[in-house]
């Protein structure tokens, strides 16, 4: 390239035109799409997606009340008449009724696993939370605040009592072979991995009876008064469970345990899943004759902030062509004299079409290939920190950037430039 090699200053210059114009528009796309990936990682809804959750439990001053399944499944139906409604028995949590006026007994929660526990939120009698930095707290998917699992009490960990229907019914799918083997031999299906000890889930028996709660009334994480632990299988449900339910146990069971479930909650599905319309109509139904709501499962909403920033990468990638085709015409209008003198000396008129093509190609490739490079190294420093969405390139961009755009313009390139004309040859000649 002899005008290259004679106006380097002019090369150098094209290229970090359009080198800081790539780098402008990889950062915004690579931003725009981690945003995207890690919004949706967080996005954790408590009902599937397109379904219906009822609590028919509720805590009254002088204990919890059990409202009524009857009228629910009666509101569900009569909007949606082909609904699959399933009443689920729970033991809710350890120290769910402390302070009513006649508080259950014996209390259970799920023991989560030393190791899965967030290290910034154990804390005894005598040390306070962990140290952890943003950093830390971000990337530790043990501290996710979509999981949850703080404590010894399980947080939201509430064990639902019954077989093959109730399990089908929270995992939206058939009951794997070992989940249903596990239930007649005295077993635990577990839906959240994050309880599993080993091939066991541990529950906290409490003493309620006694004053054996989960708090003390010091504020303090109590000590279960005994703890029992069950051979675990795991089923997980995709892509979203019905919060709060994370083990399901037999009726047998709960009774070995000395626990008493209550009819608490209803889900229903429906093929193709219910739409916002009628949730809202089956909501209202509810509100004329009680205080219960239902909980919908919404799918994502756009983030309005990262279309926002899609468009404006693809507004920033219209201007970085733009800016190339300008800088490579600038670059060919000033090596007309050097054209002209090519076509003096006999040289075949298309050579400075070829000249301005690879011109254009090498130009533009060594622009976009170190303008990415800074560009994703940009987005990495800056975009969301999400354990379950690790930072990913932008396949489809970095592509269109790196090779699409330096064809695109050496095509251009080849396409729109002239040979020199006749007065050229003479007045270089």
């Amino acid at each position: 390239m002899r005008d290259t090699a004679r106006q380097s200053a002019r090369t150098v210059g094209v290229v970090v035109a359009i080198g800081v114009s790539v780098v402008a528009v990889v950062t915004t796309a690579a931003y725009a799409d981690q945003s995207g990936r890690a919004l949706s990682a967080r996005y954790q809804p408590w009902a599937p997606v397109g379904s219906l959750r009822v609590d028919t439990y509720s805590g009254q001053a002088d204990g919890w009340v059990a409202s009524d399944p009857a009228p629910v499944v009666a509101a569900i139906r009569d909007e949606v008449p082909e609904a699959d409604v399933t009443p689920l028995n729970v033991i809710p949590d350890a120290g769910y009724d402390q302070g009513t006026e006649n508080p259950s007994p014996v209390g259970l929660s799920v023991v989560v696993p030393e190791a899965n526990r967030c290290p910034a939120f154990q804390f005894d009698q005598n040390e306070g939370p962990a140290d952890m930095s943003q950093v830390e707290l971000a990337t530790d998917i043990r501290c996710n605040q979509w999981v949850n699992l703080t404590s010894v009490i399980g947080g939201q960990g509430h064990v639902v009592v019954g077989g093959k229907t109730e399990l089908e019914a929270l995992l939206g799918k058939a009951a794997s072979t070992e989940a249903l083997a596990a239930l007649d031999e005295g077993g635990a299906v577990l839906l959240n991995a994050a309880y599993l000890d080993g091939d066991e889930v541990t529950f906290g028996i409490w003493d309620q009876a006694a004053g054996n709660w989960p708090i003390t009334d010091q504020g303090l994480e109590g000590v279960p008064a005994s703890t029992v632990a069950l051979p675990a299988v795991i089923d997980e449900p995709t892509p979203y469970p019905f919060a709060p339910f994370s083990v399901v146990i037999s009726p047998a069971m709960a009774a070995k345990l000395g626990v008493e479930p209550v009819q608490a909650s209803l889900i229903a599905r429906t093929d193709g899943g219910f739409t916002q319309r009628q949730a809202d109509a089956i909501g209202t139904n509810l509100s004329r004759t009680s205080d219960l709501y239902v909980i919908y499962g919404a799918p994502p909403q756009p983030d309005l902030n990262a279309v926002f920033i899609r468009v404006l990468a693809i507004g920033l990638l219209v201007l970085t062509i733009t800016a190339s085709a300008v800088s490579i015409g600038i670059a060919r209008v000033d090596a007309r004299n050097d054209d002209a003198t090519l076509m003096s000396i006999g040289s075949s008129p298309g050579i400075t079409r070829l000249i301005a093509m690879w011109q254009a190609l090498v130009t533009v490739a060594l622009a976009a290939v170190f303008g990415t490079a800074i560009g994703l190294i940009l987005a990495w420093a800056i975009a969301p920190l999400e354990p379950v969405a690790p930072f990913a390139v932008p396949v489809p961009m970095v592509l269109f950037v790196t090779l699409a755009m330096p064809l695109l313009m050496a095509l251009g390139a080849l396409a729109f430039t002239r040979s020199a004309k006749p007065v050229a040859y003479r007045l270089a000649a």
